[in-house]
Formats: C-alpha cells, structure tokens, sequence
C-alpha cells in the first residue's frame, strides 16, 4: 500500500511539472497575442513522511479585475472620442480654409466684387455675366456643404447600425465562452485562456457602447446597459434598429429616425458612450446644427442680395439726390408722357 501511495505521488508530481513545462512553453509562444495573460500553476500539496508532494493545481492567469474594469471604461471614452474626432476631421477638409480661392468665404467676397463692378458699368455684358457665375458658384458652394454634412449624417446613421449588429454578435460570443467556463475544470489551461478571451470580447464591447457588468459566484459574465436593462443573464438580450436609407436636412430624430430598442424598449437617448453614443451625437446634434448655421448663412444672404436688388441699391451705396415741386396742392391733376416700368423681385 505503501508503494502505491508513493508511486501516485510521484506520478502527480511528474504531471504537475509537465502542466508547469506547458504553461511556460504556451506564455512564451503567446506573449504577442493580444489579450493574452501569463499563465501559472496554484499548486496544491499534502504532507507525507518524505515530504510535501503536488496533487493537483489550479491554472490561472495575470489578470486583474480591477485593472480590466479601468480599461473596460476607458475603452469606452476612448472609442467615443476617437469616433468624434475623426468624423470632424473628415469635415473639415470638406469645409476648407477661409484662405483658398474655392471656398464659401472667397465666393462672397467674389460677389461683392463683381456687384461692385457691375455698379459702375451696368452695360457691360461681362459684367452681367460675371455676376451671374459668381452667384452660381456661390449657390452650388452652399449645396455642395449641405449635401456634405448629410453624407456626415448618412455615415453616422450606418456606423450605428454596424455597432448594433456587432454587440448583438459580441453577446453570442460571450455567452459561448460562459458555457465554456461552465463546463471546464480550474486546473485545465483553457480554463484561463477562456477568461482572457470573454476579457477581450468585454472590451470590444465597451469599443461599442457603454456597460455595467458583473461577475455571478459561478464566473458568468452577467451584462447590462448603463441605465440598467440586461444584454446577458441566462441568454443575451438583443439591440434591434432598422436604419435609414434617406437622410434630408429635415430629417431629425425621433421622427425622422426609428427608435433604437432592447426587449420593445426605446434605448437611444440613453446610449452616450463608445462607437454608438458618438455617431448618434453626430447625426442628432452636431451636425444637426452645422445644417442650421448654413441655413442661417444662406437666408441672411438671401435677405441682403434681395434687399439690394429690390431697392436697386449699387455697391458701394449711390449718393442721394433730393428735390421738389413748387405750387402743388391736393387738386393739382398729375401729367407726364413717355413709359413707366415697375418690377417686383
């Protein structure tokens, strides 16, 4: 009986220094991987006569929770930042400088020129037709921005709807890995590359949008929004959303939008965070204003051009000429000859 007892030690103690040998050999070949974290051995021993002797050990890896949760909300900062920045940078090389020949600004001042010459010789056809491009240049300028930050809108409207259908996907894919751990052994080496997989299946999530999530005494991964509702307890709860295919200027939510909803309830005003709280301040907000200043620009100088015109106005201003007529009185019966034109713009 004795020599069994020892050569079952010493067989567990062979096994633990290969699962040891292992474990080194798999740090080294994934120390690249990302996600990855160190492995090691808890080993668990009894005390003989000869001395203490490895059983059996648990597999675990360099993980910090805390750590991942800093990351896992940081991540979520991040993403939306990024997301913003990009979008803006995108729009300002649409915009351009105020120095470049091709530009909304340089457009007005090449209207103010042309209106200027053509004060001065208003019989002169290039004159006239000078105007008349320059005006033209000028309506296709405020076109061309305005279809611009629509496309801007487009953009974000189907980054949503990508996020959406990579979070519905990312909780499969948790869920997978929660059964793994469900069903594999604390001293298999999957065990923690398991966690190391649902960790960066986590983070992508956060990439997304931004979550609470817990940890049940099991090691399920447990997740929900950051109002509360549940995307994963026994089984995920997905995010439904139907984009559109038509954005206009007058197109604003929640009218012009579906609703973004989780189990029938609508979600979108609560998602702030990550990929999917970024594109939906874009398309909602910021570029919803852009629009309202171009409009601003384009009805101010409407209103300026259609003011001249009516007045007959020349740039600069014509100097005025007073004058009147002696002996009239309220009987004095109006003459004249020749023609008389009158014309509203």
């Amino acid at each position: 009986m004795a020599l069994t007892s020892a050569l079952n030690m010493t067989l567990n103690g062979m096994m633990t220094t290969e699962l040891r040998t292992n474990l080194t050999s798999q740090n080294i070949a994934n120390a690249d991987k990302e996600g990855y974290t160190r492995k090691s051995l808890n080993a668990q021993y009894i005390t003989t006569n000869v001395g203490s002797v490895p059983v059996s050990g648990v597999v675990v890896g360099a993980r910090d929770s805390f750590l991942v949760a800093a990351l896992t909300k940081d991540l979520t900062t991040y993403s939306y930042d990024l997301t913003v920045t990009n979008s803006l940078d995108y729009y300002n090389t649409q915009l351009g400088s105020t120095e470049g020949s091709y530009t909304l600004s340089s457009y007005i001042d090449d209207m103010y020129s042309t209106l200027k010459f053509l004060a001065t010789s208003p019989e002169t056809a290039a004159n006239k037709s000078e105007v008349v491009n320059v005006a033209s240049n000028l309506a296709n300028s405020l076109r061309d921005l305005s279809s611009d930050i629509q496309k801007q809108r487009m953009a974000a409207e189907q980054q949503i709807n990508s996020s959406i259908n990579n979070v519905n996907s990312i909780l499969d894919r948790i869920q997978s890995l929660n059964q793994k751990l469900a069903t594999t052994g604390t001293d298999d080496a999957g065990y923690a590359d398991y966690q190391d997989q649902r960790d960066l299946e986590l983070q992508s999530l956060a990439k997304e949008m931004d979550v609470q999530y817990f940890y049940t005494s099991d090691n399920m991964l447990q997740i929900y929004t950051n109002s509360g509702q549940s995307l994963l307890l026994s089984q995920p709860h997905y995010i439904s959303y139907t984009p559109t295919n038509v954005i206009h200027s007058t197109t604003v939510y929640p009218a012009g939008f579906g609703p973004i909803t989780l189990d029938g309830v609508d979600i979108t005003s609560q998602l702030s965070g990550g990929n999917i709280g970024a594109n939906l301040y874009l398309r909602d907000d910021y570029y919803v204003g852009e629009q309202e200043k171009l409009d601003e620009l384009a009805s101010t100088l409407q209103t300026q051009v259609n003011t001249l015109l009516n007045t007959g106005a020349s740039i600069p201003g014509r100097s005025l000429m007073e004058g009147s007529l002696q002996g009239l009185t309220a009987g004095t019966a109006f003459t004249g000859t020749g023609t008389i034109r009158v014309a509203t713009t």
